[in-house]
């Protein structure tokens, strides 16, 4: 370690599977083909603050600059957007710098960088989780907006970079103004990556890490599932990846069948879609709006109990992360699978006792969180947080500050994809994670078969990730069946 500065030595072992990945070159829109901030520049658009286009020019002559980068929150995909940043100015200017601050906020915190250079990334190009520099729990408090903009100063930083959710992407907002009102020439940019999914919106199609952390996800309950319904004899109670939102799981869901599903979204259509809910439908309403624990424990000894009238003494429940939390009358648990699964049991055993449950009980608990947030990342995070690091490198030598790379079209190839950068101040303060649109196409989708997969054995595995086969490229059912960001933002405009 010299002063602030650290030197990392370049990972060696890899496996073989890892060995090919790192030789994946990104794919990105046709206008990005240069790979440089030296031929491309930004166009503002409509509204105030103003979207800006990112358009392909004439190659220019652009000075040497120096660009911080930090990891919010592990999710995979992020390793890619660090290449698309660094690749983006150096091939602008050999000259120009891009810093890693190493362990997240806290390293931001406490100006702890590490030169990011061609050696260093070739080990991590294509890999999962964060670990080239790591994150911390500490979120960005606004009283801290003088550390971080001290630290920028005496850094040189031309730009900074905050990869992240929500809470990343406010806190990116807050620095930008800060920065602004108090002279600082360091543009901040905010990137969409979680890997539940969190960060969507009229300009922002999918997180960097959603793809790759539902997947991997569904693979897991695909075999969870075609195990009970070989032993016949477990119910498995899975917990997924959603704090705050349930699209890890709704998607889960779209891709594997289980028997019953839990949403923990509140929006403004949650008691017009319990109220209209359909013999069946409640296997995918809000939790919140005033359901109660003891609601969803009566709901799933129901489903059990259904089951268990033609002897199907098994089944799989998805629960996110969030779910128990999120009920008025929770408790802290560290394992709320494990929590829901003794509730279910005490219920059924007091109905077995009054004569209303004559069916077996074994559960088995599961949690995938840790399991699949670091996963080898698909083709399409590769390609989306590739795409997301070379708009953010473009953002900052612009001196746009307060902005979020936005690319849409994302459910067409690449090459097609529309790239642009999207005011922080239009998402509104503080930005809040995406709820799931109770009425969208995707919970529709699965609503439509959720009676049929709760009394029967609809399980579908979609396997691991595929790198090159012919679906390897396969967008996500849930990105699969929206409308665009272009589509939703046109509507808001039209509606104002």
């Amino acid at each position: 370690m010299m002063g602030n500065f650290l030197k990392l030595p370049p990972k060696t072992a890899f496996s073989s599977v890892e060995t090919g990945r790192l030789s994946y070159e990104a794919k990105v829109p046709s206008c990005l083909a240069s790979k440089s901030v030296a031929n491309l520049a930004v166009v503002a658009g409509e509204g105030q603050p103003a979207v800006v286009e990112v358009q392909e020019v004439p190659p220019m002559t652009v000075r040497p600059s120096k660009i911080g980068v930090v990891f919010g929150e592990v999710a995979s995909g992020v390793h890619s957007v660090l290449a698309g940043v660094h690749d983006f100015v150096k091939n602008a200017n050999a000259g120009s710098e891009v810093l890693g601050f190493v362990g997240g906020v806290a390293g931001l915190l406490g100006g702890h960088v590490v030169p990011v250079d061609q050696e260093l990334l070739l080990g991590y190009r294509a890999s999962g989780g964060c670990d080239l520099l790591g994150c911390s729990e500490a979120k960005l408090a606004a009283d801290q907006s003088a550390v971080v903009m001290e630290v920028c100063t005496r850094l040189g930083l031309q730009g900074l970079v905050l990869l992240g959710g929500a809470d990343m992407a406010t806190a990116a907002a807050t620095l930008s103004d800060f920065f602004k009102a108090n002279g600082s020439s360091t543009s901040v940019v905010a990137c969409p990556c979680a890997a539940d999914g969190s960060v969507k919106n009229q300009f922002i199609e999918a997180s960097v890490g959603f793809d790759s952390t539902v997947k991997t996800s569904s693979q897991l309950v695909g075999n969870l599932s075609i195990d009970g319904a070989s032993a016949r004899k477990y119910w498995y109670f899975i917990q997924v990846k959603g704090y705050r939102s349930s699209h890890a799981a709704l998607e889960i869901a779209l891709q594997s069948n289980p028997n019953h599903i839990l949403l923990i979204d509140d929006s403004d259509a949650a008691e017009a879609a319990l109220a209209a809910a359909q013999p069946g439908d409640e296997l995918v309403v809000p939790i919140k709006g005033g359901r109660t624990i003891s609601d969803v424990v009566a709901s799933l000894a129901d489903v059990i109990a259904r089951r268990s009238d033609s002897d199907r003494n098994f089944g799989t429940f998805l629960i996110p992360e969030g779910l128990v939390s999120a009920l008025t009358d929770s408790m802290a648990a560290d394992s709320e699978e494990k929590e829901l699964a003794d509730l279910v049991s005490a219920e059924l055993k007091r109905r077995k006792e009054a004569g209303l449950f004559n069916g077996k009980f074994t559960p088995v608990c599961s949690n995938l969180g840790y399991q699949v947030r670091s996963s080898m990342p698909s083709n399409f995070d590769v390609d989306y947080g590739y795409t997301v690091g070379g708009i953010a490198a473009v953002l900052c030598a612009n001196e746009m500050s307060g902005y979020m790379p936005s690319i849409t079209g994302l459910k067409s190839p690449a090459a097609q994809w529309q790239v642009a950068g999207a005011p922080l101040a239009a998402m509104g303060m503080p930005i809040v994670a995406a709820c799931v649109d109770l009425t969208g196409p995707a919970r529709l989708a699965h609503q439509a078969s959720a009676a049929q997969c709760q009394t029967a054995e609809e399980y579908k595995n979609p396997g691991p990730i595929q790198f090159v086969s012919s679906t390897a490229d396969n967008v996500t059912k849930t990105l699969a069946m929206e409308e665009s960001s272009d589509s939703k933002r046109q509507k808001i405009v039209h509606s104002a």
